[in-house]
């Protein structure tokens, strides 16, 4: 008794072994090789940290009599192409624009919400059958990017190394 079931259990287990290395038959998936690198953040935090950077950069600006950039905006038509997709795709929206924002732990932020036809910015929602919409309230929210270089960067790369360029 005790030998058959010690073969039928080693049977048992090679059994299992040989279907985990058959291929799946199922299509494929794509998987993507980066996490998501961004989290829902509240309008009022995302405010919070635009203020702050805001305000850290005036003193600079009033002393040096300079402009400084708040925000980006970025075609929707630019982000299909860096991300090698068809840019005769419609969108849902024309572009985004990425505010910058500083932490209360002083790292940098960067925020992304969609713009509209208009330019104007919209505001998504934690309310799944809302849309997007240029009003904010309390489930309104923005897109906080939270993989900053060095940790997700090529550090390789010569716009990271600020090496020269070629000549």
């Amino acid at each position: 008794m005790k030998k058959t079931f010690l073969i039928g259990s080693l049977l048992l287990n090679v059994l299992l072994a040989v279907l985990l290395f058959i291929p799946d038959k199922k299509i494929p998936s794509k998987k993507h090789s980066f996490m998501l690198t961004s989290r829902q953040e509240p309008i009022k935090d995302a405010q919070k940290d635009i203020k702050r950077f805001v305000d850290t950069i005036a003193t600079y600006r009033d002393r040096h009599k300079v402009d400084f950039v708040r925000a980006y905006t970025i075609s929707s038509i630019d982000m299909l192409e860096v991300m090698g997709l068809d840019t005769n795709v419609a969108c849902k929206y024309t572009a985004c624009r990425a505010y910058l924002g500083l932490g209360s732990d002083q790292q940098f932020k960067l925020y992304l919400t969609p713009v509209d036809e208009d330019k104007r910015d919209l505001f998504l929602s934690f309310k799944e059958d809302k849309p997007a919409s240029r009003e904010i309230d309390s489930l309104s929210y923005v897109l906080n990017l939270i993989a900053p270089c060095p940790n997700t960067c090529d550090m390789e790369s010569p716009l990271y190394k600020f090496t020269k360029a070629v000549q």
